[in-house]
């Protein structure tokens, strides 16, 4: 588990922690990192303590920096910036036609085609055995992101999905889909979470 991880824990159980506020990443993060920063969130949640995230603007594609903070009580958007969120994408650099350039003969051994750690030395483009495993892990990845995301926001894997399939979006219709809870400026939101915890002498 990562530092994050256990900091949330630690704050679970704190008296002196009224709540936690975020600053959500506006274009990625690895898709473990954001299952494991939303588990996180919800074990906190289970304080009875509030989760409010603010992000400036979600103008990534990555479905991964919202899913990390889709299980906030309230997630705000800067109103000046858009919502672009709609899928994950996956890049493999092919070094193929490289070696011969340069006159080398490099020697690789290929158990199977599936076994393809060397294809980005021996290749140009993807093949299907390449091809086929990562488009099923991605949609696998999308999949399980797009049902958290629907848990956590009460809507349906119908809505949510087209909300992706029609990206980009506005702030105001971000909101209006369900997938934003306010709008404003980070200092606002700020000014927020003083007055919740009663204290506006917090410095973030």
């Amino acid at each position: 588990m990562s530092a994050s991880f256990y900091a949330l824990h630690r704050a679970k159980d704190d008296d002196s922690v009224k709540g936690v506020f975020i600053r959500a990443e506006n274009f990625g993060m690895a898709p473990a990192s954001a299952e494991e920063l939303r588990l996180a969130l919800l074990d906190f949640k289970e304080s009875g303590k509030f989760v409010i995230a603010h992000a400036q603007g979600f103008e990534g594609t990555s479905l991964m920096s919202y899913q990390a903070v889709s299980a906030a009580d309230e997630i705000w958007m800067q109103d000046t910036t858009g919502f672009a969120v709609s899928g994950m994408r996956s890049e493999t650099e092919f070094l193929g036609g490289v070696m011969e350039k340069f006159d080398a003969n490099p020697e690789f051994f290929q158990f199977h085609e599936y076994k393809n750690a060397v294809n980005s030395y021996t290749e140009k483009d993807f093949t299907l055995p390449i091809v086929k495993p990562r488009r099923a892990t991605s949609t696998s990845i999308f999949d399980n992101a797009v049902a958290q995301i629907a848990e956590d926001r009460e809507m349906s894997v119908a809505s949510i999905t087209d909300v992706l399939m029609t990206s980009p979006h506005s702030a105001e219709d971000a909101m209006a889909a369900g997938m934003v809870d306010k709008l404003g400026q980070l200092a606002e939101a700020k000014d927020y979470v003083r007055k919740k915890t009663g204290n506006d002498k917090i410095a973030f």
